[in-house]
């Protein structure tokens, strides 16, 4: 897909302008007013994908996620604090290619990058487990006092709350595809280590002092400030 001056199109900030073109770099405008710098070849890839998107709407083989439903501040302070803590972020999927292509499909549209089932973060299930859907899988580190601050796209669903690993002490995991992908848009990846400057490049600019105050607090400064007054 070309993209050009004054052509309007969409990423997971939202519509925005291309104002500039140089080389493989774009200068754009969103609809708030911020500019950003942006690859030209990173957004093409996400322009080809949004439009497969709409031409397969109705295809049963090719069905999205359901968006994280709760972006906001809490969201992008546990994103912080995960920055800190993860231990690793991978993935089960069920055993039907349908499953897996889904999977794949959605990696692509978050990231703009080809997902390969072989990654080590992958594990594909044998056709007919007892498993309803694909699984995000997260394990960080925590205590008791810092759960209740952590705030997932399944809030209110008890069977997919943190829960301890093993006997491991403050090893915690929780098993959520909508908060894997939520952060697969906002720069973290597959696997047990992390971009920092990836990830602080991707959060917007509206939601950068919460995510900047759940990182220090994961970093040991254990004062959580005006989240959710």
């Amino acid at each position: 897909m070309i993209l050009e001056v004054g052509g309007h199109y969409r990423n997971k900030f939202g519509e925005y302008e291309v104002l500039t073109i140089k080389g493989d770099s774009m200068e754009v405008q969103y609809l708030d007013g911020h500019q950003q710098t942006l690859s030209i070849k990173i957004q093409a890839r996400i322009q080809e994908g949004l439009l497969r998107e709409t031409q397969q709407v109705d295809d049963h083989k090719y069905s999205r996620i359901k968006p994280y439903h709760r972006i906001g501040d809490n969201a992008y302070w546990t994103a912080g604090f995960l920055l800190v803590r993860l231990a690793r972020l991978s993935a089960n999927l069920k055993g039907d290619k349908a499953s897996q292509d889904r999977f794949q499909d959605d990696y692509f549209i978050a990231t703009g990058r080809r997902l390969s089932l072989k990654h080590e973060a992958i594990c594909v299930l044998r056709e007919g487990a007892n498993q309803q859907g694909n699984q995000g899988v997260l394990r960080f580190s925590a205590n008791n006092s810092e759960l209740p601050l952590l705030e997932f796209s399944s809030d209110g669903d008890k069977h997919n709350k943190p829960f301890p690993v093993g006997d491991t002490a403050d090893l915690y995991e929780v098993k959520d595809i909508r908060f894997l992908f939520f952060l697969f848009e906002n720069g973290f990846d597959l696997g047990n280590k992390q971009d920092n400057g990836i990830i602080s490049s991707k959060i917007p600019i509206q939601y950068k002092d919460s995510f900047n105050s759940g990182h220090t607090f994961g970093k040991g400064n254990n004062q959580k400030e005006g989240l959710w007054k």
